[in-house]
């Protein structure tokens, strides 16, 4: 069966405290400047 991952780390804009997923809001802003809503991935 084929399947697609649909998050990334670094990504969320929540900001939540007990977050696994984002290292640091600077990566998560760096990130949203290279999202692409045309782009398979999050970001390209």
């Amino acid at each position: 069966m084929l399947s697609k991952d649909i998050g990334m780390y670094d990504t969320c804009r929540h900001f939540c405290v007990y977050c696994y997923a984002n290292t640091s809001k600077e990566c998560v802003r760096r990130n949203a400047k290279r999202h692409s809503d045309k782009s398979e991935s999050l970001i390209d």
